[in-house]
């Protein structure tokens, strides 16, 4: 029985040490990359989405709604601002929502190493013979399901963001379709 605490202890230290996704969170998402052949970038507030491979050739779209194409100002319909509105709203609330996985990942790290700690401190004390197996089965179940808990919450947190994002794309399609000076913008 020890032997299998044993290895279940190293296992799960091994899972929680290697799977960097639940221990890294940065402090601020300034850039990221949302679709193929587009960098992503926030300045001040304006969604700025420039082509990878030519830095010269960009897409501003202001908090505003106001969009700009390699710097000069796109004249829209009413119809085309709400969309670029919409765009703009959608993209920003995506931003927020990978923010929220990357803080809920975090915190599921910590509980991961909390857990692992948990059985450290029990195969010492079972090795002491200070506790039972049962006992210390029992502890690191318990705390195992709690992590369980946390992991489901943040897959559901993922598929709503997965959502989000199709949705998104979705939109960046029709943007592209309805807005000429975005359609010739083959990179976008």
């Amino acid at each position: 029985m020890k032997a299998k605490l044993f290895i279940f202890s190293f296992l799960l230290w091994s899972v929680v040490l290697a799977d960097d996704s639940m221990t890294n969170c940065k402090e601020g998402l300034h850039s990221l990359v949302c679709l193929e052949h587009i960098d992503v970038d926030i300045d001040h507030g304006i969604l700025v989405l420039t082509c990878t491979y030519d830095k010269y050739k960009w897409v501003e779209i202001t908090p505003s709604s106001e969009l700009y194409v390699n710097g000069k100002q796109i004249t829209l319909t009413r119809a085309q601002k709400n969309m670029v509105s919409e765009f703009y709203d959608r993209f920003m609330d995506i931003i927020n929502q990978a923010k929220d996985i990357g803080i809920e990942s975090a915190k599921i790290g910590l509980k991961g190493v909390k857990v692992g700690l948990v059985a450290v401190e029990g195969l010492l004390k079972v090795a002491l013979e200070e506790y039972d197996t049962e006992s210390f089965q029992e502890e690191i179940e318990e705390e195992s399901e709690k992590l369980e808990d946390k992991a489901e919450e943040l897959e559901e947190l993922t598929d709503e963001l997965e959502e989000s994002a199709e949705e998104l794309e979705e939109l960046h399609h029709q943007l592209k379709t309805e807005i000429v000076e975005l359609n010739q913008q083959f990179w976008f």
